[in-house]
C-alpha cells in the first residue's frame, strides 16, 4: 500500500469519525434513558454501514487521540497496513493509526 492510498483510507475513516461526532449530539439529550448508544463502524470501508453500541463515555474515550478510531469487532473491518487493534471488547475495537494515515488523520483532526 502507498502512501496516497493509506491516506485515502484514512480520509474514509474521518468521514464516518464527522457522522458520529452529530450523532454524540443527538444521544446526549437521550443519555439519561438508554445505556448506549449506536454509532457506525469508523473503518476504512466507505461502503461500511454496521454499527456499534458505545457509551456516551466510551465514544469520548476513543475521541480523546485523533489517532483512534472504533470499528466493529471483525477482522474484516481492519486494514492491517494501516490499524494496530489497541483496544478490543465484544462489542467494538479501537484501532491507532499509523504511518501516513495518522499523519492524515491528525491533519484533518487540526482543520
Amino acid at each position: 500500500m502507498n502512501e496516497q492510498q493509506a491516506r485515502q483510507l484514512a480520509s474514509n475513516e474521518a468521514l464516518f469519525r464527522t457522522v458520529n461526532e452529530k450523532i454524540v449530539g443527538l444521544n446526549e439529550t437521550f443519555e439519561s434513558l438508554a445505556q448506549s448508544c449506536a454509532f457506525l463502524c469508523e473503518c476504512s470501508h466507505i461502503g461500511c454501514i454496521e454499527q456499534v453500541e458505545l457509551t456516551l463515555a466510551e465514544y469520548e474515550h476513543v475521541r480523546g487521540n485523533p489517532r483512534r478510531f472504533i470499528v466493529a469487532p471483525s477482522q474484516e473491518h481492519l486494514v492491517a497496513e494501516i490499524d494496530l487493534v489497541v483496544e478490543q471488547t465484544s462489542r467494538y475495537f479501537i484501532v491507532e493509526k499509523h504511518g501516513a494515515a495518522a499523519d492524515e488523520v491528525e491533519r484533518l483532526a487540526a482543520e
